[in-house]
Parts: C-alpha cells; sequence; structure tokens
C-alpha cells in the first residue's frame, strides 16, 4: 500500500507530539483500531496484536515499513516510513479488500481482539467517490481511479516539547526567533475500483 508522504526534515517525526488537538484539520483520520499516529512503534503495535512480518519498501523518501493483518472483513496496514526512525514509530494506516497476494504476508487479526470497523475517520470500504468526497470535506485532487486529500494545520509544542529542542533551538523560540509550533500535515490516499472505495491509507507528518 503506497500513501503520499508530506516533505518533513529529519526526525521530525520523533520530536513532534501524538494526539490530535482542537483545530486539526483532518484529526478524525488519525485514531484507528485504538491506534493513534505517531504514538506507538510498529513493534508496538505487534506488541499487542501479535508478530507480523515488517515488509520493506523504496528508499529514502520513498522508504515505507508495514505490518499487516487479515480481518474477516479484508486486510488492516500499519506503516512508517523514513520519518519515523530507527524505531519504525507510526505514521500510517490503512485498509484494504482483501487480496490473496497480499494477504500471504499479513498475521491474522487476534481472536483475543475485537474486530475492527474498517473505516477511518468515517470513511470506509465499499463507499462510492461522491460519499468519500462529502465525508472528507476538503478538496480531493482525482488521478483516475486514486483521491488524494491534504489536511495542513499547525499545532502549539508542549512545554516539554521546547524543552526537549537543543540550548540554541530552546533561546530562540524564547525570544520569538524561531517557531514555537509543529507544522502537521496529514494525507489521504484513496484507490476506487468500479466506483467503490477498495484501499484507503491515512499518513500524518509533524515538522518544524
Amino acid at each position: 500500500m503506497n500513501a503520499h508522504l508530506p516533505r518533513c526534515l529529519i526526525g521530525c517525526a520523533l520530536l513532534a507530539g501524538t494526539s490530535a488537538y482542537a483545530g486539526e484539520r483532518g484529526g478524525q483520520f488519525t485514531s484507528f483500531a485504538g491506534f493513534d499516529l505517531g504514538a506507538p512503534t510498529l513493534g508496538q503495535v505487534a506488541d499487542k496484536l501479535g508478530a507480523a512480518k515488517l515488509v520493506e519498501t523504496g528508499d529514502a523518501g520513498e522508504y515505507t515499513a508495514s505490518i499487516c493483518y487479515r480481518t474477516p472483513f479484508g486486510l488492516v496496514y500499519f506503516q512508517s516510513g523514513e520519518m519515523g526512525g530507527r524505531q519504525h514509530h507510526l505514521l500510517g494506516f490503512g485498509i484494504g479488500e482483501s487480496d490473496s497476494t497480499k494477504a500471504k504476508v499479513c498475521a491474522s487479526w487476534p481472536s483475543s481482539r475485537a474486530v475492527p470497523n474498517l473505516s477511518i475517520g468515517g470513511v470506509y470500504l465499499g463507499m462510492s467517490k461522491a460519499a468519500f468526497a462529502s465525508a472528507v470535506s476538503s478538496d480531493v485532487h482525482w488521478e483516475n481511479e486514486v483521491a488524494h486529500v491534504f489536511f495542513e494545520s499547525k499545532r502549539f509544542m508542549t512545554q516539554a516539547e521546547v524543552n526537549s529542542q537543543p540550548e540554541q533551538v530552546r533561546q530562540m523560540i524564547q525570544r520569538g526567533e524561531t517557531q514555537n509550533y509543529f507544522d502537521v500535515d496529514i494525507s489521504l490516499t484513496a484507490t476506487f475500483r468500479n466506483g467503490k472505495l477498495v484501499e484507503l491509507s491515512s499518513w500524518k507528518i509533524e515538522s518544524m
């Protein structure tokens, strides 16, 4: 599952806060199955859902690491990228229709955990293009059967995040010489077949 990755400074994802906040555009697309984008690592996701094969593709800005799980309703992906660092912080997740080829590398969703509805922020598999456009409440950019949606907003740093910056940066923030917030970029990539949604991915990157 490929996704558009917003440009970001190296390491920014590791500095960023993890939870949605008032005014974050697209924040409803950053939580799924009990996980929030930016909060856990792929390893921590696997600790809760069971071991899964780590699939790595691409290089540098195109690099993607992912684990996936089979459910009775389709496939679930948890993803990271270059900005996720060596620990593979969770930067994206996705849902897709069952596919025999893709499912071969997916682990089974654990029987001890409720199977999630395959819906992210009110967008679900089988949804029509018109319903999708209405649900995202933002401009949709189409490339044939693939839709891209981008949300941009800002999140002010917490005091703990300010304190975590190098001393020189902290002083610049205090003097108002550099920004005291993160730029938040959330992107959706939706793939349709015969007018129906068959795959959706959501990514979130915070940068300075």
